[in-house]
């Protein structure tokens, strides 16, 4: 008789392994084939050259004038996107994708332990197959970072919280 042995997990990806690779491919491939899509993006992507440029992490300018509309990251997302990918399409997208698929892993680890891994799967899938979503993984606008963030603070917040409950 045949025994079955558990399959092993990374500790740290676990079952999201194919979800990565099928997440990648959507985000990534393409990323930098076309130009700035809209007024917003082209202003971030301005403003982080300029940074870049002058050598400037701290005080965001557009066209020479302060400006201070969003909070630095995206800004200093594009930059470190710049300096490694050069100044371009690429460059000032690949973070925000990155974002992207940081989000869909938390968003799973996160609902893995109320939901089981079929559950998680299929929270991932959803919001990584939206329109929405795919649409602004590929543009670089603050909403993708601004997600993640929420999604990581109320997911350790919830941790914490079941955890203190135990206790």
């Amino acid at each position: 008789p045949q025994t079955e042995h558990p399959q092993t997990e990374h500790p740290l990806v676990g079952r999201f392994g194919p979800l990565v690779v099928l997440f990648a491919l959507l985000f990534f491939v393409r990323l930098g084939s076309y130009g700035v899509v809209d007024y917003d993006e082209g202003c971030y992507a301005e403003v982080s050259r300029s940074m870049l440029v002058a050598g400037e992490w701290l005080e965001p300018s557009l066209n020479e004038e302060p400006f201070f509309e969003k909070p630095p990251l995206v800004y200093w997302a594009q930059i470190i996107g710049y300096k490694i990918f050069g100044v371009g399409p690429w460059g000032a997208r690949i973070l925000n994708a990155g974002a992207a698929l940081a989000l869909l892993f938390a968003l799973f680890r996160f609902a893995r332990p109320a939901l089981g891994s079929r559950g998680a799967w299929l929270t991932a899938i959803i919001l990584g197959t939206s329109l929405e979503y795919f649409a602004l993984a590929r543009v670089t606008l603050t909403d993708t970072f601004l997600s993640l963030w929420f999604v990581l603070c109320f997911g350790w917040f919830h941790r914490a919280r079941v955890q203190f409950d135990r206790d």
